[in-house]
């Protein structure tokens, strides 16, 4: 079997299951050419909207970082057209697109040419197209490193990325150019006001005439004049500060606890029908992983009842349990009583 027909392959079974990659993924298009030089080889849509851009590489990672960045480019400029196309599927191509590297193996050297990358989250991971006990073709991931911004996921602020979170956008931080110089303003002006207020009671006046008692009333007027403006700067400055979404961290936990059960063994499996994504020991049950939009929830074994985990504590929990069942009961390799 040909790479060419490998890489056909591989495209076909991710668009049939792009949840192989990572859960809430969808998919939107294949071979999507942007203009004459840039095309994403597979264009998913992440659970909170982000664009993910799949792209086929070889050896040359190096070239992968130029081709990366016309992408995104593509993808800034043709912003309005793919809303168009893929709004009512889920997609908000302002945001900042996440890019999956798929090569048959990466050299040693890749994880140091992908952290060059900055702003946007990169993923390399190793494919392989196998064949089932029924002959059918299973396409077969194993993450090699992840660099760049925030996790998203997943969602991850998108990143995170990582995480996850999403970036500030220009036109919310552009309003604060103008209101910024505007306490400064007001209390020149207000200065004047006053110095041409206490100006006119001197020359209206005789020399021993002291000035009005009702003049300190107005003077003390710019300091409230200048206070509005003030106080309209910090809820503008509030409202471009980034928030944390309850998705953002669902997903970046749900993320972690992937990779780290991912990580515990070679014996671990994983599968995932309809959202849910199962790991298995030797065909026993060792964890469960669901993120929908009530967050994630993680079960240890055989549990029926997912436990809901919003909190670090109990998500520590939750994975301590699961290591322990894996080195005590379930792992080739666990301890002998």
């Amino acid at each position: 079997m040909s790479s060419r027909s490998n890489q056909e392959i591989a495209s076909e079974l991710l668009i049939a299951d792009p949840e192989r990659l990572e859960a809430g993924l969808v998919a939107l298009d294949s071979d999507l050419r942007l203009d004459d030089d840039v095309e994403i080889d597979v264009l998913l849509r992440d659970s909170l909207g982000y664009p993910v851009a799949v792209l086929f590489c070889g050896d040359d990672v190096a070239g992968e970082l130029a081709r990366m960045a016309g992408v995104a480019e593509g993808l800034r400029r043709g912003r309005y057209l793919l809303n168009r196309l893929y709004h009512n599927k889920g997609l908000d191509p302002s945001l900042r697109p996440r890019f999956v590297l798929l090569g048959a193996r990466f050299p040693d050297s890749a994880p140091r040419v992908l952290d060059m990358m900055t702003g946007v989250e990169v993923q390399a991971v190793e494919y392989r197209v196998v064949q089932s006990s029924v002959g059918r073709p299973v396409l077969d991931l194993s993450v090699f490193h992840r660099a760049g911004g925030t996790v998203m996921p997943s969602y991850s602020r998108p990143s995170s990325r990582s995480t996850s979170s999403r970036s500030t956008s220009s036109r919310r931080t552009r309003p604060l150019s103008s209101p910024l110089p505007r306490p400064a303003r007001a209390q020149r002006d207000a200065l004047a006001d006053e110095v041409e207020a206490l100006s006119g009671v001197e020359l209206e006046s005789k020399p021993t005439t002291r000035p009005e008692p009702a003049r300190p009333a107005k003077r003390a007027a710019p300091p409230a004049a200048a206070a509005t403006p003030a106080e309209d700067e910090l809820e503008l400055v509030e409202d471009t500060e980034p928030r944390v979404s309850g998705a953002d961290q669902a997903q970046a936990l749900f993320l972690r606890a992937r990779d780290s059960i991912r990580a515990l063994s070679t014996h671990v499996a994983e599968s995932q029908e309809q959202g849910v994504t199962r790991f298995t020991v030797e065909g026993k049950p060792l964890a469960t992983l669901q993120l929908d939009t009530k967050g994630l929830r993680i079960g240890v074994g055989s549990e029926k009842k997912l436990a809901t985990v919003t909190e670090e504590e109990a998500f520590n929990e939750r994975l301590n349990a699961i290591f322990t069942l894996y080195f005590e009961q379930l792992g080739p390799d666990r301890l002998s009583a």
